[in-house]
Parts: C-alpha cells; sequence; structure tokens
C-alpha cells in the first residue's frame, strides 16, 4: 500500500542569521496537499503525485521546460489540480507555464562512440565549436505546436506507465496494481 502518513511540519519563524523568514512553499507542503486530494477523492493525490513527478523529468521523458525543477512541477500541478487528468498537460503547456518557461529543443539522442576517427571527427570535448554551436542550439526555445504536442503525449504517456505498473505487495507476495483499479478513474 502507499504511504498516507506525512510528517508533521512546524515551520521555523527564524532563519539564518535572526531575520525572520517568509513561508515559502515546500515540496513537503505539495505533497500534505495532495494527501487532502485523495481524502477527499481517492486516486487523485496519488495521480497528482505522479503527474508531478513526470514533469520534474523522468527515464521517460526528460524535462525540456526551463526554469521547471521539482518545487516548480509540484506548485504547477497543485494550481491544476482541478482540471480533468486528461487536459492537465494540455492546459499547462498552453496557458499554465510561469512568465519566461520555454518549452526547449529536443536534445539529440546520445550515442556511444567506438571509432576513435569517429571521436576525432566530432570532437574531444574541451569546448570546441560545433559542440558549443550544439548545447546552444538545444538551450533554444521549440515555439513549434507539433513539439508541444508530442511533449504533450510523451508526458501522458510517462505518466501511464508510472500510474498503472505493477508491484509486489510484500505482505501477500502477490503482484498487483500500484494503484487499484476502483482508484485509477479518477
Amino acid at each position: 500500500p502507499i504511504r498516507r502518513n506525512l510528517p508533521e511540519y512546524i515551520p521555523s519563524k527564524v532563519g539564518k542569521r535572526g531575520k525572520k523568514r517568509e513561508k515559502s512553499a515546500t515540496i513537503l507542503d505539495y505533497l500534505r496537499k495532495f494527501r487532502r486530494d485523495e481524502d477527499k477523492c481517492p486516486g487523485l493525490g496519488v495521480r497528482l503525485f505522479v503527474e508531478a513527478c513526470v514533469l520534474s523529468g523522468c527515464d521517460y521523458v526528460a524535462n525540456r521546460l526551463s526554469r521547471i525543477g521539482p518545487v516548480a512541477s509540484f506548485r504547477l500541478l497543485k494550481e491544476s489540480a482541478h482540471r480533468k487528468n486528461s487536459q492537465r498537460f494540455e492546459k499547462l503547456l498552453q496557458h499554465g507555464l510561469p512568465s519566461g518557461c520555454v518549452l526547449l529543443a529536443e536534445p539529440k539522442p546520445s550515442t556511444v562512440l567506438d571509432d576513435e576517427e569517429t571521436q576525432e571527427k566530432i570532437g574531444d570535448g574541451n569546448n570546441d565549436e560545433e559542440e558549443e554551436e550544439y548545447d546552444e542550439f538545444f538551450s533554444q526555445p521549440d515555439t513549434s505546436r507539433k513539439s508541444k504536442n508530442l511533449y504533450e503525449e510523451q508526458l501522458a504517456k510517462s505518466t501511464a506507465v508510472f500510474f498503472y505498473h505493477y508491484v509486489k505487495d510484500l505482505a501477500t507476495g502477490c503482484i498487483v496494481p500500484l494503484v487499484p483499479y476502483r482508484q485509477s478513474s479518477v
């Protein structure tokens, strides 16, 4: 079963050097919000957690959004929790990104080079001009609608992989879905 108890959080009112700290949201705060959502509607909190993890980057789809890390992805999913799960990534990519955040160009898949001649042609990795141009290209925004649709589709597929994968229940030794099917309709 999924762990549903989160530790109590008591914010410190005084930070380093004796100054008052402003309260900022942490991942733990977002996890508590997802837990409350889970209480109200079983399956929703787990789905939001998985979607936030996928948005921040995973093995199946890299994070191509500039200025979006784990905390920002949890915040964005918390803010879009009211949307249908089938439209959440779509609306988020269309209208919900913070200012200055852009979809970056998709990186070229890395390949392993065994041939010394090929390595010499490409460069030794010591700041060649070609390598700099390559890196600069992939840090440029990708504004094409096709690219956004593809990224949205990759996010949705990755979420499905995580949300519906099977795990071993240690209590019974059986292979079961991570989230029971009755909860997965959210």
